[in-house]
């Protein structure tokens, strides 16, 4: 629910602010097709550390590791992916804001493969 209400206000053009929950091991995706750059800024609100990385087709490059509490604003380019990750075995809760330039971004959560 919560992503849908950040796809409807990017839809806008609007700045846009969701708490976003990532489950243990998941990442959270936003971006990917974007022309033009767009700002990801927030807080870590939840327990655990959360990886940002940026994606450029195949590539992934670790930005930094944003602790409980620390807020964080990176610039993601054209094209690239914004990647939350949670690498603990506990829910992490991360705000995210995003300013005007975002509309249309892409959101979705790539889960890890589960273990047969």
């Amino acid at each position: 629910m919560r992503t849908l209400l950040l796809a409807l206000a990017l839809a806008t053009a609007t700045p846009a602010a969701a708490q976003t929950a990532i489950g243990p091991g998941d990442t959270f995706l936003l971006g990917g097709e974007q022309q033009a750059p767009f700002t990801a800024a927030g807080r870590n609100t939840g327990k655990v550390p959360v990886v940002l990385l940026a994606r450029t087709g195949s590539l992934e490059t670790r930005l930094r590791e944003v602790v409980p509490g620390e807020t964080f604003e990176q610039v993601i380019g054209p094209g690239q992916v914004a990647m939350f990750r949670n690498p603990s075995r506990q829910q992490a809760e991360v705000d995210i804001r995003l300013d005007k330039r975002s509309s249309s971004l892409a959101m979705r959560y790539a889960l890890p493969p589960k273990a047969d």
